[in-house]
Order: C-alpha cells, then sequence, then structure tokens
C-alpha cells in the first residue's frame, strides 16, 4: 500500500468512525503491527538474551514472540506498528554489539581455562552488560488506557 492509498485509508477510516460514533480506542488495532528481528539467535536462547528481549520490548511496549526455525530463532516483536520496527531494530543492534564484546572477552580469559569456565565468565560479562544496558534506558512513559 502506498503512502498516498495510506492517508486515503486513515480519512476514510475517520470519517467513518465519527459516522458511526467510534472511539479511538475502539479501532486502535489500526495502529497494530509487528516486525521480526534479523539476527538469528540459538534455539534455546542463554539467560542475558532473553533478558535483552524482554528489557527492550519493555521499553517500547511491545510484546516478544520467539519464532524457531530448524538450527536457529528470530525474534518478532508485536505491538504499535512504529514501536515494533524500532524494537526488532535495536535488539538486532544490541546481539551484533553484545556478540562482538563478548568475543574480546572472551580472549582476554586466561589461556589455561576450561571451555566450561570461559563460557561460564562470558555469559555472566554478557548479563552484566545487559543489566548496564537496561539501567540506562529511559523509562518508558505510557498513558493508563495503554495498560
Amino acid at each position: 500500500m502506498s503512502m498516498k492509498q495510506r492517508k486515503q485509508a486513515i480519512a476514510m477510516a475517520h470519517k467513518l468512525m465519527k459516522k458511526y460514533g467510534l472511539s479511538d480506542r475502539e479501532v486502535e488495532f489500526m495502529n497494530m503491527g509487528s516486525d521480526v528481528s534479523n539476527s538469528k539467535i540459538q534455539v534455546k536462547p542463554p539467560v542475558h538474551i532473553v533478558a535483552l528481549i524482554n528489557i527492550i520490548a519493555d521499553s517500547f511496549g511491545v510484546k516478544p514472540l520467539l519464532l524457531s526455525n530448524i538450527g536457529y530463532s528470530n525474534v518478532q516483536f508485536i505491538g504499535d506498528e512504529a514501536e515494533s520496527i524500532i524494537a526488532a531494530y535495536s535488539f538486532d543492534l544490541c546481539i551484533r554489539e553484545i556478540t562482538r564484546l563478548r568475543s574480546e572477552y572472551v580472549k582476554t580469559i586466561h589461556k589455561n581455562c576450561k571451555s566450561f569456565t570461559k563460557t561460564v565468565r562470558a555469559d555472566a560479562y554478557c548479563r552484566g552488560w545487559v543489566s548496564e544496558v537496561k539501567r540506562n534506558l529511559p523509562v518508558p512513559e505510557r498513558s493508563e488506557e495503554k495498560n
């Protein structure tokens, strides 16, 4: 649908709303949408990835859904159309950054550590990184009628 067609559809919807006495709340579903992140994550993601998904979803007022495929998963964010697009984009950026930082952190761990120990330490590092993301995000302002 082109932008012009969308504007015409919205104008027509507003006319019909006025004609039939419908409120914005009753037609709020028009702004609903979803977007799927481009990032592929594990089918059973680690705790820090799940926490990151939930933090981003809460920040943008959307609901996350894990879409499992063969060998990997994607995250779908459902809610307001614009917010779901921004949430998916934010998740993609954060996953890219946490993957890069995790890789750099693992390189700093002593070479004599077992693989399991490196994984445990890297997971702890990632949980700390995600908690800092949460701490630095602004608290979302939502009206009572949206909750």
